[in-house]
C-alpha cells in the first residue's frame, strides 16, 4: 500500500514538472524573436530590445593627405548611424559593437583613422528616450557592392544582431537622409522637414576622391629612395667597418672606429626600413631623424684612421635633416587642416 502511494506521488510530480516545462516553453515562444537574418536598408529603422538604430548615410573616402588606406585597392567607408533608446532602462552604445562584412565574406572591426574624426561615434549610455548619432569608419575594397554593417550588443537578451546594407550600388545617386530621424530629405537641405534637425551639407554628399598632391608624391619618392640607399649602404659600411676593426686590432691603436662604423651601419639600415615602411604615412619621420642623428654622431666622434666613416656620418646628417624637414612640414600641414576644420 505504501509503495503504491509513493509510486503515485512520484508520477504526479513528474507530470507536474512536465506541465511547467510546457508552460514555460509556450510562454517564451509567445515573445517575438528578432529577425537576425533581416538586412535593413539605409534610412530604415531597426529595433531590438528597445534599441532603435538607423543608418542615415554612407560615404566613401580615399583619406586625407597623410591618412590613407593601407592598400591602394581599398577605401574608407564612413557610415552615419542614429541610435535611440526606446526601452525603460539605460542603453549602452559603443563603436566597437560595430563590424562590417564585405562581398568576400570578411568581417572586420572599425578602422582607427582621422577621417571623419569630428563626427565619430563615442561610447556611453542612453537614458530612456535618449538619442545619439555619429560615424563609424571601416577600410574596405573599393566599390564593393556587398557591404553589410553589423551591430551586436552583448546586452541583447537573445543575442540578436542588427544588419544594414551599406553599399551604394542600386541606391539613387542623390539619396540623402536626416542625420537625426533617418527620413529621406532633398540633397542640399539645411534642415529636416520631418523633425527640424539642422543638417550639415558637407556630410550629406559623397566627397570626390582627392588626387594626391605633387608635393606628397615627391615626399613619398624621396623617402623610398633614401630608404633603399640606406639599406644598400649598410652592406658596404658594415664590410668596411669589419676591415677597419681588424686593422685596429692588429695595430693595437686603441681605436673603436670599426665598431662605431658597424653601429652606424645598423642605425642607417633601421632608418632605411622605417623610411620605406612609412613613406605613405605621417608617422616615422621623427624616428628616422633620430636614428640618422645617432648614427652620424657615432661616426663623426669615433672616425680615427677610418676616414670614410666621416663621409658616412655626414651622409647620415644629411638624411636626418631631410626627415626633419618632412616632420616640420607635416606638422604645419596638420595644424592648418585642424584650423580649417574648426572654422
Amino acid at each position: 500500500m505504501k509503495k503504491s502511494i509513493i509510486l503515485l506521488l512520484t508520477l504526479a510530480m513528474v507530470f507536474a514538472l512536465a506541465a511547467c516545462g510546457d508552460a514555460k516553453t509556450s510562454g517564451s515562444s509567445a515573445s517575438p524573436a528578432a529577425d537576425t537574418d533581416a538586412i535593413y536598408a539605409i534610412g530604415q529603422a531597426a529595433n531590438v530590445d528597445g534599441c532603435e538604430m538607423t543608418v542615415t548615410n554612407v560615404e566613401k573616402s580615399t583619406g586625407g593627405e597623410y591618412d590613407k588606406p593601407q592598400s591602394d585597392a581599398n577605401e574608407f567607408v564612413i557610415v552615419t548611424v542614429s541610435i535611440a533608446n526606446k526601452g525603460k532602462k539605460n542603453l549602452p552604445y559603443n563603436p566597437f559593437y560595430f563590424k562590417m562584412q564585405n562581398s568576400q565574406g570578411q568581417i572586420t572591426d572599425t578602422t582607427f583613422t582621422t577621417v571623419a574624426q569630428s563626427t565619430a561615434l563615442n561610447s556611453g549610455e542612453l537614458a530612456p528616450g535618449g538619442t545619439v548619432s555619429g560615424t563609424v569608419v571601416f577600410e574596405q575594397p573599393k566599390d564593393d557592392a556587398g557591404l553589410v554593417l553589423q551591430y551586436q550588443d552583448n546586452a541583447f537578451a537573445d543575442g540578436s544582431k542588427l544588419q544594414f546594407k551599406c553599399s551604394s550600388k542600386g541606391e539613387r545617386e542623390n539619396q540623402v537622409y536626416c542625420n537625426k530621424c533617418g527620413k529621406e530629405i532633398a540633397d542640399g537641405s539645411t534642415f529636416c522637414p520631418e523633425c527640424g534637425a539642422t543638417q550639415e551639407i558637407a556630410t550629406q554628399t559623397q566627397a570626390s576622391p582627392a588626387e594626391p598632391s605633387a608635393e606628397k608624391v615627391k615626399g613619398e619618392t624621396a623617402k623610398l629612395v633614401i630608404g633603399i640607399i640606406s639599406m644598400v649602404l649598410f652592406l658596404i659600411i658594415a664590410l668596411q667597418s669589419c676591415v677597419a676593426g681588424f686593422g685596429n686590432a692588429l695595430a693595437d691603436n686603441g681605436e673603436i672606429s670599426g665598431s662605431a662604423g658597424f653601429m652606424l651601419a645598423i642605425f642607417m639600415m633601421i632608418a632605411g626600413i622605417v623610411a620605406v615602411a612609412t613613406r605613405k604615412k605621417h608617422s616615422g619621420n621623427m624616428a628616422c631623424f633620430v636614428l640618422y642623428l645617432i648614427g652620424g654622431l657615432l661616426g663623426i666622434t669615433n672616425a680615427g684612421s677610418y676616414k670614410d666613416l666621416n663621409v658616412w656620418a655626414v651622409l647620415c646628417f644629411i638624411f636626418g635633416a631631410v626627415f626633419l624637414v618632412f616632420y616640420i612640414s607635416e606638422k604645419k600641414s596638420a595644424k592648418a587642416q585642424t584650423i580649417k576644420q574648426n572654422q
